[in-house]
């Protein structure tokens, strides 16, 4: 089974390598390597950046479309192809609507 000390020594002797590695190289191919380690982090911080996000919008949109999939289970009033769910119906505006129907009729 893999420890935490294990793994701590592991990134101590890759740091390690990468130093004497940048010590043996001329001062171009240093530049060289250190413009590729830095673009190889940048890769790996842009996916863990896009990756975080997609969880996130994720669980928003699985959110939102329960909570769509809910309003719709509820009952609505149909006039004509006209769907009025109750949800958006204010608190007695059913007694107004059947007042205005008896003073016109």
């Amino acid at each position: 089974m893999i420890s935490g000390e294990k793994i701590v020594a592991a990134l101590t002797a890759l740091a390690c390598l990468v130093m004497l590695l940048r010590l043996a190289l001329g001062a171009r191919r240093t530049a060289s390597f250190d413009r590729a380690v830095l673009g190889l982090w940048e890769q790996v911080r842009r996916s863990v950046m896009r990756w975080s996000r997609r969880i996130k919008h994720g669980k928003q949109a699985r959110k939102a479309t329960q909570e769509v999939l809910q309003r719709m289970r509820k009952a609505a009033e149909r006039d004509g192809n006209v769907i009025t769910p109750h949800a958006f119906k204010k608190p007695g505006a059913s007694q107004q609507s059947s007042r205005q129907s008896d003073d016109e009729g």
